[in-house]
């Protein structure tokens, strides 16, 4: 029995703390993606080895062309509208307390139009309420964004490989863009340790997750303008 890549994002309720503790002792192998994780899996008294290495997720690029995707992506965006000549700006969120949405709506905007930027809304968590929230935001956009309504999940892939930007609270969204050398920044999210124990393991700067969408301008600026051989070269390190 092996365990590959898992994350544990909460701590363990008492009723499960045993049979979780069996369970990772009968393992012959154990790869988890953080050192919160880890930790979190000796304090229930896990005693294996527990090798520590970022989501497995990082290698997509690996087995995904990001040239081929991208063209993909591109042929996607256009179905929809997107305007290709602008930069895109992919965003996701999930149905949660997250902020006023008219404020997220109104940020986005501001930022696309004064950097030249489509807006694309793209649900990655359909069991999450990604699509209601994010159709929210579209009407409050006033129609200004785009709506990709996709649920394949490598359609997904080719999407965020053709964006110039990611932007959500989605950990494997923004490690496929970090796969595939995009620039890419965790929106706000209370509560989940991942989101840091990604960046850690990647070797990134903490500032990529937003306490706040206020922070969003300056972040984003900041992302764009890391070189592409530097981008590059964290993934190699990852």
């Amino acid at each position: 029995m092996s365990y590959c890549s898992c994350g544990v994002p909460f701590e363990f309720q008492e009723s499960d703390k045993t049979r979780v503790k069996a369970a990772f002792n009968a393992a012959n192998f154990i790869y988890l993606r953080d050192n919160q994780s880890r930790r979190k899996l000796l304090d229930i008294g896990v005693n294996k080895t527990i090798h520590v290495a970022p989501d497995m997720a990082v290698t997509l690029s690996d087995f995904y062309d990001r040239h081929i995707e991208k063209q993909k992506g591109n042929e996607i965006l256009s179905s929809f509208g997107v305007d290709l000549s602008k930069k895109v700006l992919c965003y996701q969120c999930p149905k949660i307390r997250i902020g006023k949405l008219k404020h997220i709506s109104d940020v986005l905007q501001s930022y696309a139009e004064s950097r030249g930027f489509e807006v694309v809304l793209l649900p990655l968590g359909w069991c999450h309420g990604d699509e209601e929230q994010l159709k929210d935001i579209l009407n409050l956009s006033g129609g200004k964004f785009k709506y990709v309504d996709i649920g394949s999940i490598s359609d997904i892939i080719s999407v965020i490989s053709a964006a110039d930007l990611f932007f959500g609270t989605s950990l494997h969204g923004n490690i496929t863009a970090f796969s595939f050398e995009i620039p890419h920044i965790f929106a706000p999210i209370i509560g989940l340790d991942k989101i840091q124990g990604f960046l850690e393991q990647a070797n990134l700067d903490s500032r990529l997750q937003l306490n706040s969408y206020d922070d969003f301008e300056s972040v984003a600026d900041r992302a764009m303008s890391v070189s592409a051989n530097e981008r590059s070269m964290r993934i190699r390190h990852a």
